[in-house]
Parts: C-alpha cells; sequence; structure tokens
C-alpha cells in the first residue's frame, strides 16, 4: 500500500514537471518581451535617446535581462488598462539599482519592433517620466564606459492631453480697444470756441510753438499744430491740429484739418462797401463776404438772390432803398450771418513760388494789350504801337503775365491753360474771356484764369465792348476797385463772371449790366496760380471724436509729407 502511493506521488510529480518544462519551451518570456518594447534607452555619447512615438509608454527593459533565460513562475499577469500607465503615482517608486552582470552578445536575428505614426501634436516625453509610467521592477542598461549618472526617479504631476493644452493655458487676452468716443455738449462748445479763435489768429502764433496746453472744468487738454504747405502754386496751405486728453490712464485724441480760405472761395468778396452803391437785379451763386454794412435796393418786382452763405462784419444789412414785397428768406437762400471776424486783404502779393522758371514768366514794361488764342498762345502788342503782335506760348506749366509798376494790361480772348495776369496799376477787360473748355460742360477741363491788380480791375466802356452780355471766365481779384466804365449807358445786357471777383470796393453796374455771378466749384480746391490767400482757416474734415491716441480714426488721413 505504501509502496503504490509513494509511486504514484513519483509518477504525479513527474507529470506536473513535464508539464511544466513543456510550458516553458512553448512560451519564450524573454523573446515576447523583447518584441514588445517600443521605447529603447540610448545612452552613448554621441546620440540622444529617442523620442517616444507610441501613444502609450512601455516598460524600458534592459537588453540583457531580456536575453537571460526565465527562472521561476512565468508571469501570467495580463497587463493593465492603458489608463493606469499614465504618470499618475504620487507614492515615490523604489530607485533604480544599476545592473552589475556583463551583458551578453544579441542574438544574430532579431525582429525589427513593429512602427508606429508619430504623435505630432504632442511633444517628446521626457525618458524619466516613462520609466515612471511602467508598472512592475525597472531596470537601466549601463554601457561599457557610463557617460551620465542615472538619477532616481521622482513622482510627476498628471499632465494633460495634448488636445487639450490649449484650454487647459488660455492665451492672456490682450486690452480691449476703445471705441470712439463721442464729445460731451460742454466739451463740444468749448473745442468749437478754440478752434474758431485758432482758424482766425494762427498767422499770429510763433511758428517755433507748436503746442498749446490749457485746462478746462478739471481736465487737462493739449493741442499740437502742424502745417501742411501746398504742393505747387495752384495748392491751398492746410493745418493739422491733434486736440488730447488723458482718460482712465490712457491717452484719447481727436484731429482735425483745416484748409487756409482763398479768396478766390468766395464767389464776391467785398472789403469796403461803397454807401452809393446797391445790390438790385443780381444774383450770386456761391459764397459772399463783406467787411461792411452791405446795402440792398428790392422791391416787389426785382430783388438781389444770394444761393450762398451770406457773412457780413456789420451787424446788419442796409435796405434803407427797399420798396419792401420781397421776402429775406427768399433772397439769402444760403443763410445769413452777421457780425463775423473780419477778413483782411493782404498788403503784399506773393504771385509766384521762387522755382518758376524764366521760360514760365513774361515781363511788360509798357502798357501792352494781350489776346488769348485756344490753341494755347496769346498775342501782345504795345497799346501805343501799330506794329503786328508778338505771339507767345502759354506752356504746360503756370505762365505769369507781370506788368511793371505803372504799367496797364488790357486782356481779351480764350484761354487755354493755367495763366495769372498781373499789374501793380491797371487790368481792363475789352471783351468776353473764357476758357477754351467750359467746366460748366467739360468735367475735364483744366484751364485757369486768375487776374490780379494791386490798384484796379475795369470793364471798358461799351464801345469797346459792344452791346450786349459780357462774359468773363476767371478769378479776379482788384485791391482797390473793380468798375464798369460808363455803367450808366443803356444797355440790356449781363456781366456774367464764373469764377470769382474780389475788390477792395466796386462800382454800380446797372443800367448797363445787371450782374450774375457763378462760382466755379473747382476753386474749392484749386485757385488759379498764385492767386492771392486769406489768413483764415476752416475746418475742412473733423473726426468730432475720442479715439485711442495712434488708433484708427474715423477723420481724415494725411497724404502729403508735414512741413
Amino acid at each position: 500500500m505504501n509502496r503504490s502511493l509513494k509511486i504514484a506521488l513519483v509518477l504525479s510529480v513527474a507529470a506536473h514537471l513535464a508539464i511544466l518544462l513543456i510550458r516553458l519551451q512553448s512560451e519564450p518570456v524573454a523573446e515576447g518581451n523583447r518584441l514588445s518594447l517600443d521605447v529603447r534607452l540610448d545612452v552613448s555619447a554621441e546620440t540622444p535617446a529617442e523620442a517616444v512615438t507610441a501613444a502609450v509608454p512601455q516598460p524600458v527593459v534592459d537588453p540583457r535581462e531580456a536575453e537571460a533565460p526565465a527562472e521561476g513562475v512565468p508571469d501570467d499577469t495580463p497587463p493593465e488598462a492603458p489608463e493606469t500607465l499614465l504618470a499618475e503615482a504620487t507614492t515615490p517608486p523604489t530607485a533604480i539599482e544599476p545592473a552589475t552582470a556583463p551583458a551578453e552578445p544579441q542574438p544574430a536575428a532579431q525582429p525589427a519592433p513593429e512602427p508606429v505614426e508619430p504623435v505630432e501634436a504632442a511633444a517628446p516625453a521626457p525618458i524619466e517620466a516613462v520609466a515612471e509610467a511602467a508598472s512592475g521592477p525597472t531596470t537601466v542598461a549601463t554601457p561599457e564606459t557610463p557617460v551620465q549618472a542615472i538619477t532616481p526617479l521622482q513622482s510627476l504631476a498628471p499632465r494633460p492631453a495634448p488636445a487639450r493644452d490649449a484650454l487647459a493655458a488660455p492665451e492672456t487676452p490682450a486690452r480691449p480697444v476703445r471705441r470712439p468716443v463721442a464729445f460731451t455738449e460742454r466739451e463740444q462748445r468749448m473745442l468749437d470756441r478754440k478752434v474758431e479763435v485758432w482758424a482766425a489768429t494762427f498767422h499770429r502764433r510763433d511758428p517755433a510753438q507748436s503746442t498749446v496746453a490749457w485746462r478746462h472744468r478739471g481736465q487737462d487738454y493739449t493741442a499740437t499744430f502742424r502745417q501742411l504747405a501746398a504742393a505747387d502754386d495752384r495748392g491751398i496751405d492746410e493745418l493739422l491740429i491733434e486736440i488730447s486728453k488723458q482718460a482712465d490712464g490712457e491717452t484719447l485724441a481727436t484731429e482735425l484739418r483745416l484748409r487756409k480760405l482763398a479768396f478766390s472761395n468766395f464767389a464776391q468778396f467785398i472789403d469796403k462797401w461803397d454807401p452809393r452803391v446797391s445790390l438790385h437785379d443780381d444774383e450770386i451763386g456761391g459764397r459772399f463776404h463783406s467787411n461792411t454794412e452791405v446795402h440792398l435796393a428790392f422791391d416787389r418786382h426785382t430783388a438781389p438772390v444770394f444761393h450762398g452763405k451770406v457773412t457780413t462784419s456789420f451787424r446788419g444789412i442796409n435796405t434803407d432803398n427797399a420798396r419792401g414785397g420781397t421776402k429775406r428768406a427768399d433772397m439769402f437762400l444760403g443763410g445769413l450771418q452777421t457780425g463775423v471776424r473780419r477778413i483782411s486783404l493782404p498788403r503784399d502779393l506773393t504771385l509766384f513760388r521762387g522755382e518758376a522758371q524764366d521760360s514760365q514768366v513774361h515781363r511788360f514794361e509798357e502798357d501792352t494789350r494781350l489776346t488769348f488764342y485756344p490753341d494755347g498762345t496769346f498775342g501782345r502788342r504795345p497799346v501805343a504801337s501799330e506794329a503786328p503782335e508778338t505771339r507767345a506760348t502759354l506752356g504746360e506749366r503756370s505762365a505769369y503775365l507781370i506788368a511793371a509798376p505803372k504799367v496797364s494790361l488790357y486782356v481779351s480772348g480764350t484761354v487755354n491753360g493755367t495763366v495769372l495776369v498781373y499789374s501793380p496799376r491797371n487790368i481792363v477787360i475789352e471783351n468776353d474771356l473764357v476758357y477754351a473748355s467750359d467746366p460748366r460742360t467739360d468735367p475735364e477741363a483744366d484751364d485757369y484764369l486768375g487776374l490780379v491788380s494791386g490798384r484796379f480791375v475795369r470793364i471798358a466802356d461799351a464801345q469797346t465792348t459792344g452791346d450786349g452780355d459780357l462774359v468773363i471766365h476767371g478769378s479776379i481779384y482788384a485791391k482797390r476797385r473793380f468798375s464798369v466804365g460808363r455803367f450808366r449807358t443803356r444797355n440790356d445786357g449781363t456781366l456774367i463772371i464764373y469764377g470769382s471777383l474780389t475788390a477792395g470796393s466796386i462800382s454800380a453796374t446797372e443800367p448797363r449790366y445787371r450782374t450774375r455771378i457763378e462760382f466755379d466749384p473747382r476753386l474749392n480746391d484749386i485757385r488759379a496760380p498764385g492767386f492771392p490767400l486769406t489768413d483764415r482757416y476752416e475746418v475742412l474734415a473733423w473726426d468730432g471724436r475720442w479715439a485711442a491716441h495712434g488708433g484708427p480714426r474715423e477723420g481724415p488721413e494725411t497724404a502729403a509729407a508735414l512741413q
């Protein structure tokens, strides 16, 4: 019985050993672990560690350990779920003990690990983090010649997934841009007064003082002035003003652009009104200004009409010669403003810029008759001579026809070009003086004429001009007086001026002519070459809001360089 029991026990042990040997031979644990490696350590002096390419890190295994024969019971423990492989542990693991056994040679044939597509969004993880994330004991291969010491692994805080990095650490939002803020009513009134004063008195300021500061209701303001010179002799000077203040630690500013007034910006400008003259059967199609009292004469049948705004430095309009029958609103269609600032005529005239070439300037030393022709030429002949006229070309650039002191110029004809006619004494208009291209019908018309006299501009008597209408295209400036010769001559005609008329004073025109002045809208932006400018500015554009200093504005933009 005992012998049989012993035999059975021996057979049972032998069977279990056979089963164990069969299992060990069918499961090469070391080879299988080597095939499962996705991360290897390479600590050679020349090559850094390879980047982690697998989505989930795998344990780091010493190659020598992988090739050693397995001992003990085979590891049948199923692998952990992927989420447990992340570095979430807070208890420090046991420090790594370096291997001391010499490394054995690699097998001759070794299958390569399957390639894994790299995760482009994720940065390579440190080797320490990968080793810490692996479960079970961890060993590190040491080369024959060590190049760096291996420090114990430290616990790491969980790292968010790459796709959530932008949400986990959002960028600091930029400071919001302040939207333009409208002026308060008090600011608007205060700034309007300031701008009005600057526009009228800027010519008196010291050019070296480009800024002015003031305080209003506890708020400090600063204005900076910049002059913008005209590009050529037909341009008009401009002035840029930037007004700024401090609000909530930020600089706010508003910008306005002013343009100098040329006398040709007015359809009619009179310095001293002759009290013997009254506007009666007159029509003025643009801005009108007088520095003194204006006299009107009207009845129920005839009255003057002003299509543009009327301004006068006097406190009212004289209607002593009126007989009633016409309402003020029917005469002043563009409005009436009295008591405005006076605009003085300049003492000296700067006719042309210094860079004018000799070929552009034609001088006359005796009384001369000038006749303009549609081909862009003009004829000249002394008044006291019977010699035939000589012809000259105006040219593509501005032409200046300048008389010597005490010399009178007599003009008529058709102007093709841009020209200024100047006499210190007298200019006489003998017949129609018109443009080759009529701006009223030709949008491409580029002819400009200026008649400037230091004393008189006069319409020749009816014997010279003939009966009927007289048409003048251009800008007229008579510093002393504009007059119609023998205006009491009976003539059912109209004096038509398309452009502008500026005079120190005027004579009567009736009954010889009733007067119609039609403003040339081109003169809002361009003047006849060298035509006189006032000392006054007016607002051309204003953004009318506070905006962040240096930020985008709704106002005008400056295209030319500041002077």
